[in-house]
């Protein structure tokens, strides 16, 4: 069975407060105004030490999630969240050049929901960018994804935030890059058709957070293979030939924690194979049909 996912999006631009709504009737996907996520610029030094030993958080509240990364031009890139209260939580965008001296880029702040977590950063080395995704999940559209030619800059951070038709409960995200796409792994309450707890969804980006033409872009795993769902504590990497998944799964069976593990490749030309798979599902990019996943 071909799968369908029609997707709902906002759009948020740095250092913009005001955007018009747009319609794209070919994927589904409405823009409109970009309101869900403020981005403060700091540029601000915060930590520097000549051994390298250091901390890199100053707020007096419980920094968390950190997330680590390298940008195309060599700096170590993290991303966390402060929990000032059980109410408010943002994120801050850090980075050096030798792990010493630590500059905070940008704070960024939910302007609805009051609530940002669990960031997943990711150098993209073949598009000369980075890739950012947290969850934003008191809004109407939780999954918030950025790219970023220059972390340095805030001017260049571009982001959209989504959400999937009949889903609830966005919970975790995971990132990593193939060649120029930027992927990402994330889990909600997937009421479609299924009713799938914890249910993996997996989409790959461009340059400009659309999906790749040649394929549906963003995929669920309905289960029809291997049983991932509900799964927690995601994970992925990017190796020369193949890219992975990796997430425990609660076998409500046994009453066992299990760890699942998927792979497809990093060839674009076999990844953007449509169909294939089982049901027409796309054989390589379809999180559910990966071939090489038992």
């Amino acid at each position: 069975m071909k799968k369908v996912v029609i997707i709902g999006a906002i759009l948020v631009l740095a250092a913009m407060a005001n955007a018009v709504t747009v319609n794209h009737a070919d994927t589904g996907q409405t823009i409109v105004d970009g309101t869900g996520v403020t981005i403060i610029p700091v540029n601000e030094v915060v930590a520097s030490h000549m051994t390298g030993n250091v901390k890199i958080s100053d707020s007096p509240d419980n920094d968390m999630q950190p997330t680590i990364s390298r940008d195309p031009n060599g700096r170590i890139i993290v991303a966390y969240a402060t929990q000032h209260s059980i109410i408010d939580q943002d994120l801050s965008i850090m980075y050096s050049s030798d792990g010493s001296t630590w500059t905070r880029a940008a704070q960024m702040i939910s302007t609805e929901g009051g609530i940002l977590q669990y960031p997943a950063i990711v150098g993209i080395p073949d598009a000369g960018d980075v890739g950012l995704g947290f969850m934003d999940p008191l809004t109407e559209y939780p999954l918030v994804l950025y790219r970023m030619t220059d972390i340095t800059d805030t001017e260049t951070y571009t982001g959209v935030a989504y959400s999937w038709g009949e889903t609830e409960d966005y919970e975790e995200v995971a990132v990593t890059s193939i060649s120029y796409l930027f992927v990402t792994l994330f889990t909600n309450h997937n009421l479609y058709m299924y009713d799938l707890e914890g249910c993996p969804y997996l989409a790959y980006w461009t340059q400009e957070l659309d999906g790749p033409p040649e394929i549906g872009g963003n995929y669920f795993d309905g289960q029809s293979i291997l049983k991932t769902a509900p799964a927690s504590n995601i994970d992925m990497a990017t190796g020369q030939d193949y890219f992975y998944l990796l997430m425990e799964h609660y076998n409500e069976t046994t009453g066992h924690s299990e760890i699942a593990f998927k792979k497809s490749v990093t060839d674009l030309d076999l990844l953007f194979t449509s169909g294939g798979g089982p049901g027409g599902m796309d054989k390589y990019a379809d999180i559910e049909a990966m071939p090489w996943q038992r």
